[in-house]
This record gives C-alpha cells, sequence and structure tokens, in this order.
C-alpha cells in the first residue's frame, strides 16, 4: 500500500514537472536566459519543453546547457552519431550568429570535440577572436587600432594560418558529410591528408600519420598519465602542427630567445599597418574561419581566457 502510495505520488510530481512552464527573455546585454520562473522586470514568453528529454530540469546546470542548446537551434538530441547533413545551408550560413547569447553553451559535445582535434581549442574560442580582439581593443580605447585589420590579422591565435583561408567553420551544418566524416577521425578535411607531397609540405609528416595521430595521441598519453585518456583535453597537445603555426606561434632559437614569421602576412606582401593594404587585409581576415566583424554589433562575453590573443 505504501509503495503504491509512493508511486502515485512520484507519477503526480514527475506530471508536474514535465509540463512545467518555462521563460525565455533577454537581458539588457541582449543574452537569451531560460528558467522556471519569470522575472518581473522583463519582457517573457512561454516556450513549451520538449519531452524527448522528459521536461527541463533547470536546477541542474547540464539538463538546462542541453534545453537551452535545443531550443536555440531546433534540433534533436544529439546521440553521438554524426547524422546526415541538412539538404539546403543558408548560403550566409557561415556568417550567422551561432553563440548570440549564450556564449559558451551554444556548440554541442561533438561540435567542440572537432573544434579541439582541428585547433586543440573548444568552439568558442575560435569562432569569437575576431569580435573578441575588436571589443577588448575598443574597451582600451586604441582608436588606431581598433579600425585595422593588420591589428587583428597580427594578434589572431597562431593557429589560424593561411591553411584556414576558405575553410568553413568546422561544424556538420557547414560542411559536406563526407568532410564531417573526417573532421571528425582526425580534425582535417579529407583533401588535407589526401596528397603526400602536401603533407609533408606543411607538416613535415606522412598523410598516414596525420590521419592516425588522435589514436597515437590517446596511446602516448596513457603511457605518460597511463589513466583519464579517454577526454581529448589530456592529449589534445599531442595534435601536428603545421611549419606555417610553429612559425608564428614563435620558435626557439639555439642561441636564446625566439623568433617569429607570419608566412600569412607575407604571402599577403604585408610587412606593417598601411591602411592602403586595409582591403586586401579586410579580405584575408574575412576569410578566415570565426564570426566576421559588423557594423554594431551587440557585445559578447569575452571573458578573461582571450588575454593572450589581446592587443599588447
Amino acid at each position: 500500500m505504501i509503495l503504491k502510495w509512493i508511486s502515485t505520488l512520484f507519477l503526480c510530481c514527475m506530471s508536474v514537472w514535465v509540463h512545467a512552464e518555462i521563460y525565455q527573455w533577454k537581458d539588457a546585454a541582449g543574452r537569451v536566459h531560460y528558467s522556471d520562473e519569470a522575472p518581473d522586470d522583463a519582457e517573457v514568453k512561454t516556450v513549451t519543453p520538449n519531452t524527448e528529454r522528459l521536461g527541463v530540469r533547470l536546477s541542474k546546470p547540464d539538463e538546462s546547457a542541453a534545453w537551452s542548446e535545443q531550443a536555440l537551434t531546433n534540433k534533436k538530441p544529439s546521440t553521438g552519431i554524426p547524422s546526415r547533413r541538412p539538404q539546403s545551408v543558408p548560403e550566409d550560413a557561415s556568417e550567422d550568429d551561432l553563440c548570440e547569447g549564450v556564449v559558451g553553451d551554444c556548440f554541442t559535445e561533438q561540435q567542440d570535440y572537432v573544434c579541439k582535434l582541428r585547433f586543440s581549442l573548444p568552439c568558442k574560442k575560435i569562432y569569437h577572436w575576431k569580435v573578441c580582439l575588436q571589443q577588448d581593443c575598443e574597451q582600451k580605447d586604441i582608436s588606431d587600432r581598433c579600425n585595422s585589420p593588420f591589428h587583428l590579422l597580427d594578434r589572431r591565435p597562431p593557429v589560424l594560418t593561411g591553411l584556414q583561408m576558405g575553410r568553413a567553420m568546422p561544424l556538420q551544418a557547414l560542411v559536406s558529410e563526407r568532410d564531417w566524416q573526417c573532421l571528425v577521425q582526425h580534425g582535417f578535411y579529407c583533401d588535407e591528408v589526401a596528397s603526400e607531397s602536401i603533407c609533408q609540405q606543411r607538416f613535415g609528416q606522412s598523410c598516414s600519420a596525420l590521419k592516425n595521430w588522435a589514436d597515437e595521441a590517446r596511446t602516448r598519453c596513457r603511457k605518460q598519465r597511463g589513466s583519464d585518456c579517454d577526454d581529448i583535453d589530456s592529449w589534445k597537445q599531442f595534435r601536428p602542427l603545421s611549419h606555417e603555426e610553429r612559425q608564428k606561434a614563435g620558435v626557439r632559437l639555439a642561441t636564446g630567445g625566439s623568433t617569429s614569421r607570419d608566412l600569412l602576412m607575407e604571402s599577403l606582401g604585408v610587412e606593417q599597418d598601411n591602411p592602403d593594404q586595409y582591403p586586401q587585409l579586410r579580405q584575408a581576415l574575412e576569410s578566415l574561419t570565426g564570426l566576421n566583424i559588423r557594423d554594431r554589433r551587440r557585445r559578447f562575453d569575452c571573458d578573461a581566457e582571450w588575454k593572450e590573443f589581446k592587443p599588447r
């Protein structure tokens, strides 16, 4: 009898939970929020939880983040297996602001995995480097640098090399199904590891070694650490670096100190900040992976993790 009473009470509670009101609103900065309590100082609208997720228990951060992602993208929960690419992708998909209002919560776990395979960085950091560099510049009121594409290119993450020019953000909706499979396996687009001469020229390694670097990295991790090697954050430091990335990051000299070369800038024939070359520099800036800068763009949550890319 007691067991029956407890079961009845549990089902009642589940019913209330699943059908609870979920509210969506924007704060003063334009960020989107979800909660089971409506704020008094904002215009809210009611949204319906997806029963495939058994409602939304907003007191649990992981489930709340998952609900936010689903509500914003209108996608079904990920099964961990790459689904088929959408039949049609908007022409300006690479310009879409995928993280509007929810910086850090808009990329799925699998998307972040691919970003780390390719860049050793989470998608958020790769996607927002341009706007965050400019935003930091504006906050410091360095007006002569804020409008300079040279300034932004010069201080970009070293991994954003000429190899990334014209490449889409490595997310499933933006690439072919075949490229998505390659990116999920080793972080390279399929054509990047198809020519032995190019693999040697860019990385000094065989295409086979580049294709299998993730498996080898896990093995190296286990030899060094013995555990915790299923998480990519434990072995992403073994990602192959291109010659260009090494040069941009800086190479230590045998005599002490270090030296760096920006091969992308050299390929553009640019040695210093020259307004006459701004059209060419802006074109290069826009063709690199990441959210491009637009006039009157809303502000983003660019936090302390950007300090290594901030203006000197």
